[in-house]
């Protein structure tokens, strides 16, 4: 018995702690990632400063006070704003998408819309994601990689899908834009992707 109550206490012991550091771990991230944020502000001309910050993990709420950013690539001249946003290039961009279960629930109320077993569904899904990506991926190659991948997610319960894009050459962001409205696929060829899935 008085092994149990020590091995409870202990356990007891190391849960605070652990929590008390994940806390502390992630609070310091969260001041490290907003560090980052109002240096690139400070790096690309601006001026940019805040006050305390906290971070809130059972909310995942990050508060940030008195945030003052002077005009440098920011600006509330809407002249100025739209000069300035014209130098903006795009840059890399990666996601990553953990299937918990959304994948499944997808697949049942396909499957409930279509009268077909979830084998059924899941396979029509991944057939018309195939036969759309097709149609992209006839201008774009690395396209058929993404499909892949995204098919490939949709197979499979629980996997992780990551998207990369990376800009082939100098995108600025408002051209990327228009262009994304106009043409999509030719937005999209703007980029190297690079996708996979895991669990």
């Amino acid at each position: 018995m008085k092994r149990i109550l020590i091995g409870l206490i202990a356990a007891a012991v190391l849960g605070a702690g652990g929590w008390f550091g994940f806390n502390l771990y992630a609070k310091h991230r969260a001041t490290a990632e907003v560090e980052a944020a109002f240096e690139m502000i400070r790096s690309s001309g601006g001026k940019a400063s805040h006050g305390k910050i906290d971070f809130d993990l059972p909310t995942r709420t990050v508060t940030i006070e008195d945030i003052a950013i002077a005009p440098g690539l920011f600006t509330t001249d809407p002249a100025q704003a739209m000069g300035q946003a014209a130098q903006v290039e795009a840059g890399a961009f990666e996601l990553s998408l953990r299937d918990s279960g959304v994948v499944d629930l997808v697949v049942a109320q396909f499957s409930r819309m279509q009268n077909v077993s979830r084998d059924a569904a899941r396979r029509a899904i991944v057939e018309m994601i195939r036969a759309q990506g097709e149609k992209i991926a006839a201008s774009n190659a690395d396209v058929r990689m993404a499909v892949d991948a995204l098919a490939g997610f949709v197979e499979t319960s629980g996997q992780t899908l990551t998207v990369k894009l990376t800009p082939r050459a100098k995108v600025p962001l408002m051209q990327l834009m228009q262009l994304s409205q106009s043409d999509p696929e030719s937005a999209l060829a703007q980029f190297r992707i690079e996708a996979s899935t895991g669990l």
